[in-house]
Parts: structure tokens; C-alpha cells; sequence
């Protein structure tokens, strides 16, 4: 395996899926709680949607571990990284809050709040590089939904799942457009 960060050697180019993502999952009963809070929560009326890209209500909740992983990348590459992790990851969740950082919608969020996150995504840009990392700062966070500019701006604060904790170790790899439905399971279990 080569230890080296391919930052500087290729340069972000192209449509932002063009890049490889590591994702960590979250247990499908959570992710079922989510999903109601959200129904409950968040009116159909402003969920947003085109027909360019996927977005509205996210249905597998999960934490990006690193994204902008170069798509020539060898699996086992990944592998290998999360073989000398080892051990589940500890997260706790936090408040609700948003990205606005697009002016045709908000991402309504929770919070992730994890040493442990931190760490592998600094490992990940080390071992792996992320060359289609396009955001300065690793936010880790749980997508809830995409909806319209303010639309939900009376939820942020909210603490439906302040304090709650997992030990996550189950692993999703996708790969960039072109090989949309190819994605890699890895357990740490």
C-alpha cells in the first residue's frame, strides 16, 4: 500500500461525484427514528428535489468518513485502512442544525460529534488522499433532508437525539458516477 497523498498530483476537477466516499452506517432501527422524526417534523411542501440530482428525505442514515477519494483508488486500499482501525467508532449526536451553503436549498442535519471520526478522516486523507475534497473542514453530521432556503429554520437547535451514542462499524464505500451502483460493505466486526 502506498502511504502517500495524491494532493498534490491531481487536482479537484470535474462534477463533485466524480470522487469516491466513505460512509460509516448507522443501525436501521436509527435510522427508522430518524426517518419518523423527519415525517413528523418536516412538511412534504418544502423538501427539495430535481430531476438532476437525488435529494429530498435521506433513507440510510450514515456519517462521511472521507469524501473525495480518488475513483482510481483500489478497494483494498480501503480495506486494508480499516483493518488497522480495528476497533467500532464512538459517536454522539448533537443538536439539529443546517448547511446552507447552496442557494437552492438547506441541508437540515444532527450533529456528530466524534474524536474517533475525526481521526479516521485524518487517516484517510494520509493513506488514501482526497484529492475531490472540496470542503475545508470535516463537519461530521447526519443527513436528514434537503429541503427549500429556510424552510425549516424553526428546527435548528432541536435536540431530538442530543446525547445519543453508538458504537459504529459498518463501513460503505461508493464509488463516483459511472460505477453508480457499485459500493463496497466492510465490517469491522
Amino acid at each position: 500500500m502506498i502511504k502517500l497523498s495524491f494532493r498534490d498530483t491531481i487536482k479537484a476537477t470535474g462534477d463533485v461525484h466524480s470522487w469516491g466516499c466513505l460512509m460509516i452506517e448507522f443501525p436501521q432501527e436509527f435510522c427508522n427514528e430518524i426517518q419518523k422524526w423527519s415525517n413528523s417534523n418536516i412538511s412534504d411542501k418544502v423538501i427539495y428535489d430535481n430531476a438532476e440530482h437525488e435529494f429530498g428525505r435521506e433513507t440510510k442514515s450514515h456519517a462521511t468518513v472521507a469524501y473525495g477519494i480518488d475513483p482510481k483508488k483500489d478497494p483494498e486500499d480501503i480495506q486494508f485502512l480499516l483493518y488497522q482501525w480495528r476497533k467500532p467508532v464512538k459517536v454522539r449526536l448533537g443538536k439539529i442544525s443546517k448547511f446552507d451553503t447552496k442557494p437552492e436549498h438547506d441541508v437540515i442535519k444532527i450533529e456528530v460529534l466524534s474524536k474517533d471520526l475525526h481521526e479516521m478522516h485524518e487517516e484517510c486523507d494520509l493513506q488514501l488522499g482526497l484529492p475531490g475534497n472540496t470542503f475545508p473542514n470535516y463537519i461530521p453530521h447526519v443527513t436528514i433532508a434537503y429541503v427549500k432556503p429556510k424552510s425549516c429554520d424553526h428546527l435548528l437547535g432541536k435536540e431530538p437525539f442530543l446525547g445519543k451514542e453508538f458504537m459504529l462499524s459498518k463501513f460503505e464505500y461508493s464509488y463516483p458516477n459511472g460505477k453508480k451502483d457499485s459500493k463496497i460493505h466492510y465490517n469491522l466486526n
